[in-house]
């Protein structure tokens, strides 16, 4: 199964959303389940 899911632009946050958090696409996992999830970037992923 493939995802692909975005941070949204700064310039496109509605008030109350977060910088950096919000996601043109939010991903919904089970709880209490174990998931594995393989996380990739097209650029230098810093912290």
């Amino acid at each position: 199964m493939g995802f692909d899911s975005y941070i949204i632009p700064t310039q496109d946050l509605a008030p109350g959303q977060f910088r950096l958090l919000e996601a043109d696409h939010r991903m919904v996992v089970p709880i209490e389940s174990p998931i594995r999830v393989l996380v990739s970037a097209e650029d230098v992923l810093h912290s």
